[in-house]
């Protein structure tokens, strides 16, 4: 047996990935032992934990991509994620005003109530402050978290899935009633979008990998990120069921959709910058 393999670029020390499998095993047997027979475990925030340490080991591995230490996403995810965790509550939190009556309910994350882009606010926030901390550049750390994030988003997503939530319409057509076009919620079926997305954003990672492996030209990969999650989110929080759509107050417009269509305007721009400045820089050097 190797003492080291590799796929895809990502290298795996044999023994290494073998003692953590193991105590992968051991956990999850715990984890499933302690909610059989002690309390109900929270199983979308075990899928979350497991997504930031997928993101923090990838991130590891293309840290050198953007010439910065192997180690600095310890640091980083020590600040981002408390910080995604708040933005993603705030965020949601100043998006349903009316369903919370006092502090204790704001703070009540445990409960239930957490909005994506919020998370991804938060820990940009986080992010810049250990950029500031550790004289990095921002940008060329966001290139380096955006294949990790979509990733992490990706797997995310099957926390929806546990907890039977943000699903799409309702299928009442017997002949798309199967998995994974769909998922079936009690006695209905609905369309499977936690599903699409992250399919789609594992699809995503790859794209971003590739972009930031293959490119030096600093913030093309963060750019790609905003059009190409921003599209994704754009689609998909169309196809969700109401209940799960929050809207602006006094309107019929999703926050998401709006917050997915400035970043997209965004990211369109910012690549279009960098696309000429680039082929400038390339015909002053001809």
């Amino acid at each position: 047996m190797k003492d080291e393999f590799s796929i895809w670029g990502f290298k795996f020390k044999t023994k290494n990935l073998m003692i953590t499998l193991g105590v992968a095993a051991v956990v999850l047997l715990g984890l499933l032992l302690f909610n059989a027979f002690v309390r109900e475990v929270s199983w979308y925030g075990v899928i979350i934990g497991l997504g930031f340490l997928v993101a923090l080991w990838l991130a590891t591995q293309l840290a050198s991509f953007r010439d910065l230490p192997s180690e600095l996403p310890y640091d980083l995810i020590l600040w981002i994620f408390p910080f995604s965790i708040v933005g993603a509550r705030a965020y949601y939190v100043l998006t349903s005003l009316d369903e919370f009556h006092s502090f204790y309910d704001v703070i009540a994350v445990w409960e239930g109530g957490i909005a994506i882009y919020g998370g991804i606010i938060g820990g940009l926030i986080g992010l810049m402050i250990c950029c500031a901390i550790k004289k990095k550049n921002v940008v060329d750390c966001t290139d380096l978290a955006a294949p990790c994030l979509i990733m992490a988003q990706s797997i995310g997503r099957w926390g929806n899935f546990i907890n039977q939530e943000v699903y799409g319409w309702e299928i009442t057509n017997k002949a798309f009633q199967w998995f994974p076009f769909g998922v079936k919620v009690g006695e209905t079926w609905h369309l499977a979008t936690f599903f699409y997305e992250s399919i789609l954003n594992l699809g995503g990672f790859f794209l971003l990998t590739f972009l930031l492996r293959k490119y030096k030209i600093r913030g093309l990969v963060t750019a790609t990120y905003l059009v190409f999650y921003g599209i994704v989110r754009l689609i998909l929080e169309g196809l969700r069921d109401d209940f799960y759509i929050l809207k602006i107050p006094g309107t019929n417009l999703a926050v998401s959709q709006v917050v997915s269509g400035v970043i997209i305007l965004v990211g369109l721009v910012w690549l279009t910058v960098l696309l000429i400045k680039n082929r400038k820089s390339k015909n002053a050097t001809v």
